[in-house]
Protein backbone atom coordinates (compact mmCIF):
# COMPACT_ATOMS: atom_id res chain seq x y z
CA UNK A 1 0.00 0.00 0.00
CA UNK A 2 2.85 2.39 0.84
CA UNK A 3 4.34 1.75 -2.59
CA UNK A 4 1.08 2.83 -4.22
CA UNK A 5 0.93 5.99 -2.11
CA UNK A 6 4.53 6.81 -2.98
CA UNK A 7 3.93 6.14 -6.68
CA UNK A 8 0.82 8.31 -6.56
CA UNK A 9 2.72 11.19 -4.97
CA UNK A 10 5.50 10.93 -7.52
CA UNK A 11 2.95 10.82 -10.34
CA UNK A 12 1.19 13.93 -9.02
CA UNK A 13 4.51 15.80 -8.73
CA UNK A 14 5.62 14.86 -12.24
CA UNK A 15 2.19 15.65 -13.71
CA UNK A 16 2.22 19.06 -12.01
CA UNK A 17 5.69 19.87 -13.31
CA UNK A 18 4.72 18.80 -16.84
CA UNK A 19 1.52 20.84 -16.67
CA UNK A 20 3.25 23.99 -15.42
CA UNK A 21 6.14 23.79 -17.87
CA UNK A 22 3.90 23.07 -20.84
CA UNK A 23 1.47 25.90 -20.14
CA UNK A 24 3.82 28.63 -18.91
CA UNK A 25 6.63 30.31 -20.77
CA UNK A 26 10.03 29.72 -19.19
CA UNK A 27 10.86 33.42 -19.05
CA UNK A 28 7.67 34.07 -17.08
CA UNK A 29 8.51 31.24 -14.67
CA UNK A 30 12.01 32.61 -14.11
CA UNK A 31 10.62 36.12 -13.58
CA UNK A 32 8.23 34.68 -11.02
CA UNK A 33 11.13 32.92 -9.30
CA UNK A 34 13.00 36.24 -9.18
CA UNK A 35 9.93 37.91 -7.73
CA UNK A 36 9.69 35.21 -5.05
CA UNK A 37 13.32 35.96 -4.12
CA UNK A 38 14.77 32.68 -5.40
CA UNK A 39 18.58 32.67 -5.41
CA UNK A 40 19.96 34.57 -8.39
CA UNK A 41 22.42 31.78 -9.05
CA UNK A 42 19.55 29.27 -9.47
CA UNK A 43 17.60 31.49 -11.85
CA UNK A 44 20.73 32.24 -13.89
CA UNK A 45 21.53 28.53 -14.23
CA UNK A 46 17.94 27.73 -15.23
CA UNK A 47 17.91 30.43 -17.90
CA UNK A 48 21.34 29.49 -19.29
CA UNK A 49 20.32 25.82 -19.41
CA UNK A 50 17.27 26.79 -21.43
CA UNK A 51 19.38 28.85 -23.81
CA UNK A 52 22.08 26.22 -24.32
CA UNK A 53 19.62 23.33 -24.68
CA UNK A 54 18.70 24.39 -28.18
CA UNK A 55 22.32 24.92 -29.17
CA UNK A 56 23.16 21.42 -27.99
CA UNK A 57 20.21 19.94 -29.88
CA UNK A 58 21.45 21.69 -33.01
CA UNK A 59 24.90 20.14 -32.50
CA UNK A 60 23.31 16.68 -32.09
CA UNK A 61 21.37 17.18 -35.30
CA UNK A 62 24.56 18.21 -37.13
CA UNK A 63 26.39 15.13 -35.86
CA UNK A 64 23.57 12.79 -36.86
CA UNK A 65 23.37 14.38 -40.29
CA UNK A 66 27.12 13.96 -40.76
CA UNK A 67 26.90 10.30 -39.69
CA UNK A 68 24.01 9.58 -42.04
CA UNK A 69 25.79 11.23 -44.95
CA UNK A 70 28.90 9.06 -44.41
CA UNK A 71 27.16 5.72 -43.86
CA UNK A 72 25.94 3.50 -46.64
CA UNK A 73 24.36 0.65 -44.68
CA UNK A 74 21.73 0.70 -42.01
CA UNK A 75 22.92 -2.06 -39.71
CA UNK A 76 21.29 -1.87 -36.32
CA UNK A 77 23.61 -4.32 -34.57
CA UNK A 78 25.41 -3.32 -31.44
CA UNK A 79 29.04 -4.35 -31.67
CA UNK A 80 32.37 -3.00 -30.49
CA UNK A 81 32.84 -0.83 -33.58
CA UNK A 82 29.46 0.85 -33.22
CA UNK A 83 30.05 1.41 -29.49
CA UNK A 84 33.41 3.03 -30.26
CA UNK A 85 31.78 5.28 -32.86
CA UNK A 86 29.04 6.20 -30.39
CA UNK A 87 31.63 7.12 -27.76
CA UNK A 88 33.55 9.22 -30.25
CA UNK A 89 30.32 10.95 -31.27
CA UNK A 90 29.48 11.81 -27.66
CA UNK A 91 32.98 13.14 -27.05
CA UNK A 92 32.77 15.23 -30.21
CA UNK A 93 29.34 16.48 -29.18
CA UNK A 94 30.55 17.62 -25.77
CA UNK A 95 33.60 19.35 -27.21
CA UNK A 96 31.59 21.12 -29.91
CA UNK A 97 28.83 22.12 -27.48
CA UNK A 98 31.36 23.45 -24.97
CA UNK A 99 33.19 25.50 -27.61
CA UNK A 100 29.95 26.88 -29.00
CA UNK A 101 28.57 27.74 -25.57
CA UNK A 102 31.83 29.52 -24.77
CA UNK A 103 31.51 31.61 -27.93
CA UNK A 104 27.87 32.43 -27.17
CA UNK A 105 28.68 33.36 -23.58
CA UNK A 106 31.54 35.65 -24.62
CA UNK A 107 29.25 37.31 -27.17
CA UNK A 108 26.61 37.83 -24.47
CA UNK A 109 29.18 39.35 -22.10
CA UNK A 110 30.37 41.65 -24.89
CA UNK A 111 26.77 42.86 -25.23
CA UNK A 112 26.35 43.62 -21.52
CA UNK A 113 25.21 40.35 -19.94
CA UNK A 114 25.91 40.36 -16.19
CA UNK A 115 25.27 36.69 -15.55
CA UNK A 116 22.60 36.99 -12.88
CA UNK A 117 19.42 37.00 -14.91
CA UNK A 118 19.04 40.76 -14.83
CA UNK A 119 18.22 40.80 -18.54
CA UNK A 120 14.80 39.26 -17.92
CA UNK A 121 13.20 42.59 -17.12
CA UNK A 122 10.95 43.45 -14.23
CA UNK A 123 7.63 41.66 -14.27
CA UNK A 124 4.45 43.15 -12.88
CA UNK A 125 2.36 40.24 -11.68
CA UNK A 126 -1.16 41.11 -10.65
CA UNK A 127 -3.33 38.87 -8.52
CA UNK A 128 -6.97 38.63 -9.43
CA UNK A 129 -9.94 36.89 -7.84
CA UNK A 130 -9.32 33.73 -9.86
CA UNK A 131 -5.76 33.53 -8.53
CA UNK A 132 -6.99 33.94 -4.97
CA UNK A 133 -9.61 31.22 -5.45
CA UNK A 134 -6.99 28.86 -6.86
CA UNK A 135 -4.66 29.60 -3.94
CA UNK A 136 -7.43 28.90 -1.43
CA UNK A 137 -8.26 25.65 -3.25
CA UNK A 138 -4.64 24.50 -3.22
CA UNK A 139 -4.22 25.31 0.48
CA UNK A 140 -7.51 23.54 1.29
CA UNK A 141 -6.50 20.43 -0.63
CA UNK A 142 -3.12 20.45 1.10
CA UNK A 143 -4.72 20.65 4.54
CA UNK A 144 -7.16 17.90 3.56
CA UNK A 145 -4.28 15.65 2.44
CA UNK A 146 -2.41 16.29 5.69
CA UNK A 147 -5.51 15.45 7.73
CA UNK A 148 -6.01 12.23 5.78
CA UNK A 149 -2.40 11.32 6.43
CA UNK A 150 -2.77 12.05 10.16
CA UNK A 151 -5.93 9.93 10.38
CA UNK A 152 -4.11 7.10 8.49
CA UNK A 153 -6.71 7.02 5.73
CA UNK A 154 -5.28 5.51 2.55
Amino acid sequence: MKVLIFAGRVWVCVATIVLVTSTTDLVIMIRALKRMKAPKFFTAIAFMTYRYLFLTLHEVYSLLLAKESRTFTRKRTLNLKSMKYLGNSFASLFIRAYERSERVYLAMVARGYTGLGDDLGNANFRHGPNDMALGVLIVTLGIFAILLNIMHVG
